[in-house]
């Protein structure tokens, strides 16, 4: 939704450095949001987290009761997507 907006803003605002940030910070979370869907599927194995922990170098523990989405944000997903699909 607020991708629509930001493309509904007139051109000459677009091209202003702060906007392509916000445009660009919402495109990645379209991306982790989407990546996280698939994240919580049944079909998830401890091995597929270890994959996850791998691409992203990362050492979360995703059986933590603590283990919360600001650690999957954490993670930058949008940056390993290919390799994360």
């Amino acid at each position: 939704m607020f991708q629509k907006q930001i493309k509904d803003v007139a051109k000459d605002v677009r091209v202003i450095k702060g906007c392509q940030t916000i445009n660009d910070k919402v495109q990645n979370m379209n991306v982790v949001l989407n990546l996280v869907e698939s994240l919580r599927g049944d079909y998830m194995e401890e091995r597929h987290w270890q994959q996850l922990k791998n691409k992203t170098k990362s050492d979360i523990d995703n059986k933590s009761q603590s283990f919360s989405f600001n650690e999957i944000l954490e993670l930058k997903l949008h940056k390993v997507k290919p390799e994360v699909e």
